[in-house]
């Protein structure tokens, strides 16, 4: 590269910078003429060709910089850009990505932390532009609609709603698409994305799938004395284990074994030593979140391996919620359970050309997004427990002039089982955990929800209900309430800017009552 074209930049780039675009167009031309692998003065054009909103030009100049010099990342950037005016978002995430991945293989073998060496590219701008495009991404997939078409809305129960994408700000939500008219009908069952049970569960008191949380089996010590008499609660359910390597893992059924085969144990199956040691150190810490992200990596890794996937599809299910990127500090808890995750998918793809999959999939970014995720989205289950699901089973089955039930040799009232779980502490009997809902998730929030939120079968399935004398019209968005909506208005403001980033707008809310 001559002193001459060199000159020839700087100059254009002083008429860039006093935003005099076609000087500085002229000059970048000349520096090129005398120096046609100048792939620097390539990059600036494009920029400069980019304000003056010539796309065109841009994306060329842009291309013809990184045929030159693949390895600069400015002009990987000034591609992606103007890729994204086309509205050819893939094309454009991937060119992010080869700046993203390049930059981490520097720091795994340099230890810089803050830009790329040669091209002085600040990696935060990066991994925003990589949010952005990706939620562009969803929002086109909202606005085709395509949730509605998914087989989460096959059967007649979910055929009442439909999800919406509104916008970046509000994202997505559900419509009712009829009027309903019968209020003891439920509106959606859901199956979640990924649920796990809570790992204080994980001891020889309880036997519960692994895949749908049912419980196959409480320990008659975990009864008050009165019900350990009660024999019909002892008898265990059929169960399944694991028959390759893990032989940890029980399932409930041959059926929930082959599902969480197919979608996740595959890939931790080999790996249960490491799993191991993550269960462990969240049963001493009580946490549930890092074995919940563990199996979120893995549906979106075997989506990507298995099912030939792309990386924004296998992402999409989850990344389609929202989440806070904007004070992305880990803990030092979640530090140790994310160094845990590094071991076991490390584990999963050691051979070499896995290389650029670990990179993009599994980081700190990913770790923090998807706890963000599950922290903002993600509900509570709580599947009805045996002695429930044995109460059901009985009430149902009960004559229509009957009052009672009985198990074993204690007498309930029908019309207080209720008081009768309450009194007897036996709710803490119930097996819990954590699962991320595509469509219930998806219902926002109010303080005078019309909708409500049911566990009524043995198994990590939600059922939404309407809530009594509700109006509830075509069209018309439902709400859940996320917390005690009989809480005062300041309480009620506090856990919800708390717990899920955002105040309360509703009538309720703006009322102040």
């Amino acid at each position: 590269m001559t002193e001459t074209t060199t000159s020839l930049r700087e100059i254009g780039n002083k008429f860039f910078k006093e935003k005099r675009l076609n000087l500085a167009i002229e000059n970048y031309n000349k520096a090129i003429e005398f120096d046609p692998s100048d792939y620097q003065s390539y990059t600036n054009r494009s920029l400069a060709y980019f304000q003056k909103k010539e796309y065109e030009n841009s994306l060329e100049d842009s291309k013809e910089a990184i045929k030159i010099n693949p390895q600069w990342d400015k002009a990987h950037y000034r591609y992606s850009m103007a890729l994204k005016q086309f509205n050819r978002l893939d094309e454009s995430l991937r060119s992010l990505y080869i700046i993203y991945n390049r930059f981490y293989n520097s720091t795994n073998n340099n230890n810089t932390t803050t830009s790329s060496n040669s091209n002085n590219i600040d990696i935060n701008l990066i991994t925003k532009e990589i949010d952005n495009i990706q939620k562009l991404l969803i929002s086109n997939r909202y606005s085709k609609d395509i949730i509605s078409q998914s087989e989460t809305f096959s059967n007649s129960i979910n055929a009442n709603v439909k999800v919406d994408y509104i916008n970046a700000n509000l994202g997505k939500s559900v419509f009712l698409i009829k009027d309903i008219t019968n209020y003891n009908q439920p509106l959606i069952s859901e199956n979640p994305l990924v649920s796990n049970l809570s790992s204080l569960y994980f001891d020889e008191n309880y036997k519960s799938c692994f895949h749908c949380l049912k419980s196959i089996f409480v320990n008659e010590s975990c009864y008050g004395e009165k019900m350990k008499k009660q024999k019909e609660l002892f008898i265990e359910k059929p169960s399944f284990t694991c028959d390759k390597n893990c032989k940890f893992e029980v399932y409930c059924s041959e059926n929930c074994k082959n599902e969480a085969w197919k979608q996740y144990h595959n890939l931790l199956c080999p790996n249960y030593d490491l799993i191991l040691k993550l269960y462990g150190f969240c049963r001493i810490k009580n946490q549930i979140f890092p074995l919940v992200i563990m199996k979120m990596l893995a549906i979106v890794l075997n989506d990507l391996k298995n099912n030939k996937k792309s990386l924004e599809d296998s992402l999409s299910p989850f990344t389609s919620f929202q989440y806070d990127l904007s004070d992305s500090i880990l803990s030092d808890d979640q530090l140790i359970a994310y160094a845990f995750i590094i071991d076991i998918f490390k584990s999963i793809l050691k051979e070499k050309n896995d290389e650029i999959i670990f990179n993009q999939l599994i980081n700190k970014e990913r770790y923090y997004q998807f706890n963000s995720i599950l922290k903002l989205n993600s509900s509570d289950v709580q599947p009805l427990s045996i002695l429930e699901e044995l109460i059901d089973n009985k009430v149902s089955k009960a004559g229509i002039k009957e009052t009672n039930i009985k198990i074993g040799d204690e007498v309930i009232e029908i019309d207080s089982i209720g008081e009768f779980l309450e009194k007897n502490k036996l709710p803490t009997i119930s097996i819990k955990g954590v699962g991320l809902y595509r469509v219930i998730n998806s219902i926002n929030h109010s303080c005078e929800p019309n909708v409500f939120c049911s566990f009524s079968k043995n198994d990590h399935s939600m059922t939404i209900y309407p809530t009594p004398k509700m109006q509830l019209k075509k069209g018309q968005e439902i709400n859940i309430s996320y917390i005690n909506e009989d809480l005062p208005f300041s309480q009620r403001q506090k856990l919800l800017k708390e717990n899920y980033s955002f105040n309360c707008n509703c009538k309720k809310c703006k009322n102040k009552e």
